[in-house]
């Protein structure tokens, strides 16, 4: 009898202890290793991104994603009349503890150049999201790989004005292929507001600026103007000018 009642509470015992590694929840975050490439690199359209990472886990993978998308500022949205932001999301469903991914991911002939990221995320079985890793990268557009170029006349760095007087800004814009755009901002310095905002379609190798910006309403302060030229495939110069207004 004794026996048997050791015998029930072994039993018991080892029910328990099952009972529990049942119950154990995977809390454990797979991770990311990419080997290729690396950040801030380079790459032409026309050509392709090399891509190799391991993704390990404790318990079991389940899928990885690569989400490519630009790096453009609020204003230089990108398209352009030759060219359009690349972006693409690969997305993998894998098993097990290790994983070696390659990827060839193609680069587009028209996709605008300038700064980009690539994201790689990972998940596992148990729903745990792997710490992201973000590279940053420069597509270059073959066919014209030369900004364009700014000359602004007017107005000169820290020229003064009072409150109420136009701001006229001139200059000429030209580049070896097509302006396709200019772009005015004006920042105030005190709270990083932007009070005028002003685009000048070109569309040719060279073109004139001459943008009157009233500053009836705007506040005494420092203020930051910020002039953009876009070619035809994305290539941006950029030219910032401070003011005073008293």
């Amino acid at each position: 009898m004794k026996t048997y009642r050791i015998l029930i509470m072994l039993f018991a015992g080892v029910l328990a202890l099952a009972s529990c590694k049942k119950d154990e929840k995977d809390d454990e975050a797979p991770v990311i290793g990419v080997s290729e490439p690396v950040n801030n690199f380079s790459v032409n359209t026309g050509s392709e991104i090399h891509f190799e990472a391991t993704f390990t886990d404790n318990e079991d993978l389940a899928q990885y994603k690569i989400d490519i998308h630009n790096d453009f500022d609020g204003h230089t949205h990108g398209k352009t009349s030759e060219a359009d932001p690349w972006e693409t999301v690969i997305i993998q469903n894998i098993s097990g503890k290790t994983h070696n991914a390659t990827e060839h991911i193609d680069v587009p002939t028209d996709a605008a150049a300038g700064d980009y990221h690539m994201i790689v995320s990972c998940v596992d079985a148990s729903g745990n999201e792997a710490d992201f890793t973000q590279l940053e990268f420069t597509i270059v557009n073959i066919s014209d790989t030369e900004d364009p170029v700014l000359n602004i006349t007017s107005p000169t760095d820290n020229q003064q004005f009072n409150v109420g007087d136009d701001l006229v800004i001139t200059g000429t814009v030209t580049d070896n292929m097509e302006v396709e755009e200019v772009e005015i901002v004006v920042e105030r310095e005190s709270d990083e507001t932007e009070v005028a905002d002003e685009d000048i379609h070109v569309h040719a190798a060279q073109g004139n600026i001459n943008v009157t910006v009233p500053t009836a309403g705007f506040s005494a302060g420092h203020y930051h103007i910020h002039i953009t030229a876009t070619d035809h495939v994305n290539n941006q110069s950029e030219v910032e000018i401070e003011i005073e207004l008293n």
